[in-house]
């Protein structure tokens, strides 16, 4: 049963995962913990109320806010002793909605169903959830989590589950996802050197810059204005089919560099993001972070520091 469990959890995240190839990120983890049944089922110490926990979970990033979770999660034996002894388990889905707090931090809240079971029990029952992410790597999430299943139907009585968990997590590479962490920018366009051999030889490439300045600190989510100046970079690669753009994220010098390098990464990615949204082929759009290491102007004035969060993007046609 939890082979075939897990295998329908995994089909389910694996299905919906494709439908978004460009704003979703997907993850998948391991957690372990303590489980207890609420007080309810404990009338006229009706059952032994704790255990031990330990689970499985796979999920979409759609966007910065939005997750779908599957979980599988085995809550241990708990006597119930009208009947004994009962290992009970539950796989569930939920929409995971998040709160970014940092580049490197989150809480979310989920509401979904389970399917729980044990040689007693067969029903579906409400999941809630709430807990925080960690992002301690590129590639590794930490996390800690509470659930709660509720009124689960019993021969001999309803139960509560409750589980609070420690996790860690994968998270896949996808060169070209896209998602959004808080942004109000204003842009400019700044056109560069044209270059173009005229002889009889090899023709280079044409390039033209813009440039997306004006980003609050620790930002990086695009105001109207801004997008008004991204529309531009739209039109112009519809009308250059063959073009490509290499778009860079910059930061100031203020905090760390590791922070600083994730915050130009993500400015990059949110500008990709936006491009591919609006109907750019992704095969088109290339990006990266520079972090704090290619400042425009001295990082000591705060004029200085607002002119370094910017982002860079060339098209070359």
């Amino acid at each position: 049963m939890i082979v075939k469990n897990r295998s329908k959890i995994i089909k389910v995240a694996i299905i919906y995962a494709i439908s978004f190839p460009i704003l979703s990120s997907p993850y998948l983890g391991a957690k372990f913990g303590k489980s207890w049944l609420n007080s309810s089922c404990n009338q006229e110490d009706a059952c032994s109320k704790e255990g031990s926990s330990i689970g499985l979970y796979i999920g979409y990033d759609f966007s910065n806010w939005l997750a779908l979770e599957a979980d599988y999660i085995d809550l241990g034996s708990l006597d119930i002793k009208e009947t004994g002894k009962e290992k009970l388990t539950y796989t569930s889905l939920s929409p995971t909605l998040k709160f970014e707090v940092s580049p490197y931090f989150n809480v979310f809240s989920k509401l979904g169903l389970a399917k729980v079971s044990s040689k007693n029990i067969d029903d579906y029952a409400l999941l809630g959830a709430a807990g925080m992410d960690y992002r301690a790597t590129n590639h590794i999430s930490l996390r800690l989590e509470y659930q709660r299943v509720n009124h689960i139907s019993h021969p001999q009585t309803h139960i509560d589950t409750n589980t609070i968990m420690l996790g860690m997590a994968y998270v896949f590479p996808s060169k070209d996802q896209g998602y959004s962490v808080p942004v109000q920018i204003e842009g400019e366009e700044r056109p560069s050197t044209v270059i173009r051999e005229k002889q009889p030889q090899p023709i280079t490439r044409e390039a033209k810059t813009y440039l997306i300045s004006h980003i609050d600190f620790g930002k990086a989510e695009f105001t109207s204005s801004a997008k008004q100046q991204l529309d531009h970079v739209v039109s112009f690669l519809y009308s250059y089919s063959d073009a490509t753009v290499m778009i860079t994220g910059h930061t100031d010098s203020t905090g760390p560099a590791k922070y600083n390098q994730v915050l130009s990464e993500k400015r990059a990615e949110a500008a990709a993001n936006y491009l591919a949204e609006k109907g750019v082929d992704k095969e088109r759009i290339h990006y990266q972070g520079k972090g704090e290491d290619e400042p425009l102007e001295s990082n000591a004035t705060l004029e200085g520091r607002q002119k370094n969060r910017r982002v860079d993007m060339m098209i070359h046609y």
